[in-house]
């Protein structure tokens, strides 16, 4: 059995609010705004992996040591450019970030490719996408600070798309330590 599976870490509820009020200076046809209850930082995507895969990735979390930690959410920028915008989304700023991320995919012998963000937004390029009014919202909005928070867990999700967007399920939550 397979299961399309990533490595998140968690975003405190009041941060999620502050996001929102952003995400609704995009509602604009051909956005489709990510869920607020959907939103996270991505450490890896794996992709389909066997039980096996799963069972190996939480032993390595099991044995992560980091203590809980303070970010930074700061900041909009889009993937991958503005001529040709897929994702809309928030930088994340934390050195304590890149070098627990950093450990990971050295543990795991990946190659290190890692933007600190929180997807906020999906574009589709549809007659009605209106490009400018959008890229005038990223520029107004590019040097924001939407807040400070603490990462507090890590977790492997599982993500089962659907017609209606995709659907995580936690497969293992690894709660740091104070």
């Amino acid at each position: 059995m397979k299961m399309r599976c990533f490595i998140s870490l968690g975003i405190e509820d009041r941060l999620k609010q502050n996001i929102f009020e952003i995400q609704r200076k995009f509602k604009f046809p051909g956005v489709k705004l990510v869920d607020k209850n959907l939103l996270h930082i991505t450490v890896k995507f794996l992709g389909s992996i066997d039980l096996r895969e799963v069972n190996s990735i939480i032993s390595y979390l099991d044995e992560i040591k980091q203590k809980a930690f303070k970010v930074h959410a700061r900041s909009i920028g889009v993937f991958p450019s503005k001529n040709n915008i897929r994702v809309i989304w928030i930088g994340i700023y934390s050195e304590t970030l890149i070098d627990l991320v950093k450990e990971i995919y050295s543990d795991l012998n990946w190659d290190f490719e890692f933007k600190p963000h929180i997807t906020i937004a999906r574009i589709k390029n549809t007659p009605q996408l209106n490009k400018k009014s959008i890229l005038k919202n990223i520029e107004y909005l590019r040097n924001c600070s939407v807040g400070e928070f603490w990462i507090k867990d890590i977790k492997l999700l599982e993500s089962k798309l659907t017609s209606a967007g995709p659907i995580y399920s936690v497969v293992y939550n690894k709660k740091l330590g104070k």
